[in-house]
């Protein structure tokens, strides 16, 4: 599978989408000039990232330092996830986390979901606010319990400005 990327421009800012998988066959986008407002990444649909996916990730992302309005990063996938508590640089400090999502597995009836995680809403810059560490399946009205390790999924929010 390859990457595919969308991007939108709202007023002064643009939003980017990137879906598929980020690896050393990918094409990040080359912006022209300093976007003047917020670069949004949409990071929802993107199922893997390998290690050279993560050094083309960490050029790029370091280009977009000069970006007037910020870059915050939305729908943050569990594979981008692991690779923001893993991966120094990954998320530079210009950068934020908006929003992302932590994986869920129920033992009862094998039913995976995954549950968004919004800044001002269950985390902010201090760390988690309300947060369900078990939630109920669907499917077979079981237990659902999160499928990562809760010390090391929410590093990241221990970076200051995450």
């Amino acid at each position: 599978m390859s990457l595919t990327i969308k991007i939108t421009n709202v007023g002064r800012d643009v939003h980017l989408s990137l879906e598929g998988v980020l690896d050393e066959n990918c094409q990040l986008p080359e912006f022209p000039e300093v976007i003047q407002g917020e670069l949004e990444i949409c990071l929802e649909k993107l199922t893997m990232i390998n290690s050279l996916g993560c050094r083309k990730w960490a050029h790029w992302i370091r280009a977009q330092a000069k970006t007037k309005g910020g870059v915050s990063l939305v729908k943050c996938s569990p594979a981008i996830m692991n690779q923001i508590n893993i991966l120094a640089g990954f998320l530079p400090e210009y950068a934020r986390v908006d929003s992302f999502y932590v994986p869920y597995y129920c033992e009862g009836c094998g039913y995976e979901d995954r549950v968004l995680l919004t800044r001002g809403h269950e985390f902010d810059t201090t760390g988690l606010i309300s947060f369900a560490e078990e939630v109920p399946c669907p499917g077979c009205k079981a237990i659902m319990a999160m499928e990562v390790l809760r010390e090391r999924y929410f590093k990241f929010l221990a970076r200051k400005g995450a």
